[in-house]
């Protein structure tokens, strides 16, 4: 069966089953050459003189004694290799199966499953049991913005892999793309069925690493994935410490702030510092978050960048609260608020 069309791309199964042959004409509007005759025609014409071409080829071949070529097999197609590959590579001519390797690495399916493979493997060890359950519990983890106080999806790849053409994230459709993908090779690795529903009530997959992957490591040896995940944790619990560090220094600029400026006054940045020259313990606490290079003064900069990131945070029973003077100047004040809210946390994004 022969096909043609501009720009095809051949996928899955029928990749190893496909022979390409590309025309280039090295042309802007190829749509415009003129032939000086009809190749198909010219053949049907003497249609004898190309089979008999043809067949002299992988007569010579066999008369040669068939010398076995270095080349691959596709398996099903031994046939196929000993009269059509294998006479053309003795002959010097280009092997057709490197046509294959150029439209496994064009195949839209086995890129998928090698982007699939990526993301799982970040989140579950080889063998580890896992169902789309666990996989939309992951995508659905949220991290809070250490300023902005905004929350946002940690683990964006999985939440990717598990959006649909619709660009929802669907439990459903994912799990069809775990089953169609399962038991295909790629790097090493697979994804494999332990139990599907039709004996639970829920699909049950794991990745497999098959020795003599390219991906494979030495038994003992840290695999990429899991030093990706181990650097993840470190980096997590490191932003984990600053973030509970910054909670703490803000929560001893509202301590301090309650007891030297107090509830209900409203103060701009620079008149915020010019009272803390007068106490030092706000001023320590000021220097914390905003203080210049050195550690001695406040930087009127920082503070107000940072009583921004702050406003209508919530410490100690107080709210901090931006409120505008008549002047037009921004000024902030603590509010007194029995609002049910975890100390640190922000009521609304501002």
């Amino acid at each position: 069966m022969f096909l043609n069309g501009n720009n095809i791309i051949i996928a899955a199964d029928l990749v190893p089953r496909t022979v390409m042959s590309r025309l280039d004409p090295q042309l802007e509007q190829p749509e415009n050459r003129v032939f000086k005759e009809n190749p198909i025609e010219r053949v049907r014409a003497d249609r004898g003189k190309y089979l008999a071409a043809v067949f002299t080829i992988v007569r010579a071949y066999k008369a040669a004694g068939c010398p076995r070529q270095e080349h691959k097999i596709v398996a099903g197609f031994e046939a196929w290799s000993r009269l059509v590959q294998q006479p053309l590579i003795w002959l010097g001519e280009a092997d057709p199966f490197g046509s294959m390797e150029e439209l496994k690495a064009l195949d839209p399916k086995q890129d998928e499953l090698h982007e699939l493979l990526g993301v799982l493997k970040k989140y579950f060890e080889a063998d580890e049991q896992f169902a789309v359950a666990d996989c939309w519990q992951k995508a659905e983890e949220k991290e809070q913005e250490r300023h902005s106080f905004r929350w946002y999806y940690k683990n964006q790849d999985l939440r990717k892999a598990m959006t649909d053409n619709y660009g929802k994230v669907d439990q459903r459709s994912f799990g069809q793309k775990l089953m169609r993908h399962r038991d295909r090779m790629c790097n090493g690795w697979c994804i494999q069925v332990v139990t599907d529903s039709t004996q639970t009530r829920v699909s049950v997959f794991k990745l497999k690493n098959v020795s003599g992957g390219t991906d494979a490591q030495p038994k003992g040896a840290a695999t990429p994935e899991a030093l990706q995940r181990e650097t993840a944790k470190i980096k997590a619990k490191k932003t984990a410490e600053a973030k509970t560090r910054a909670k703490m220094r803000a929560s001893t600029v509202f301590a301090a702030w309650r007891d030297t400026i107090g509830v209900g006054a409203t103060r701009t940045a620079d008149q915020v510092i010019e009272i803390a020259e007068s106490y030092p313990e706000l001023k320590a606490a000021l220097i914390a978050v905003a203080g210049e290079k050195g550690g001695e003064s406040i930087s009127n900069a920082r503070l107000d960048r940072w009583l921004h990131s702050h406003t209508y945070t919530f410490f100690h029973g107080l709210l901090l609260c931006k409120k505008y003077n008549k002047n037009g100047s921004c000024g902030w004040t603590l509010v007194a608020t029995d609002q049910a809210v975890g100390e640190g946390s922000a009521l609304f994004s501002t």
